[in-house]
């Protein structure tokens, strides 16, 4: 670990996978629409997966100070709309079709906010999810961009949670940690 610092540094640090769990959406999101707002003032591709209704998103987008609409139509900003998972016999074949789907209208770099598995409140949603996440973190260097995944903390199934989240920071490069008190902090593996 190479220090522990607001969430803030870590989301422009280049080529990563990075986690954030949080507790509460509201300082999550400021994390997150931070992430988006960096990277479209770089002129990156940014793609935002998400399981809410888009509308909600780009409203709070625009809240935060994003011109939504702008960058939508330079073609930098997409908003997908995540449906349930549902191969969870062959997860890497829907994650990769996922990631497929959502950058099939952009070009690198991206900066995509994202998650293979909405239904990681039970045993198959989060292994699956897992899965996802070693083959696509074993397989980062090809990916061209910076890619964040989101956990709500208290919706990853309970009975191993504390394992779960052990594997998911092992599949990561970067984690930030958005507590109720909304103190956030991230540090580098």
């Amino acid at each position: 670990m190479s220090g522990i610092f607001s969430p803030e540094r870590f989301i422009d640090g280049g080529k990563k996978h990075l986690v954030i769990f949080y507790e509460e959406s509201d300082y999550a999101r400021k994390v997150i629409y931070q992430f988006i707002k960096n990277g479209l003032v770089k002129e990156e591709s940014c793609i935002y997966a998400t399981e809410e209704d888009p509308e909600i998103i780009e409203r709070g987008m625009s809240e935060f100070g994003i011109d939504v609409e702008r960058y939508k139509k330079k073609g930098l900003l997409n908003i997908f709309l995540m449906e349930p998972f549902r191969n969870f016999k062959n997860p890497l074949e829907e994650g990769k079709k996922r990631i497929q789907r959502i950058l099939s209208n952009s070009q690198p770099p991206y900066r995509v906010f994202a998650r293979f598995v909405p239904e990681i409140n039970t045993k198959k949603g989060i292994k699956a999810e897992l899965e996802c996440e070693k083959n696509f973190h074993s397989n980062f260097d090809s990916f061209e961009g910076t890619f964040m995944c989101s956990y709500p903390i208290k919706k990853i199934e309970e009975t191993r949670r504390h394992e779960w989240m052990h594997e998911l920071i092992e599949n990561h490069h970067t984690v930030i940690l958005a507590p109720s008190s909304g103190n956030g902090f991230a540090y580098d593996r």
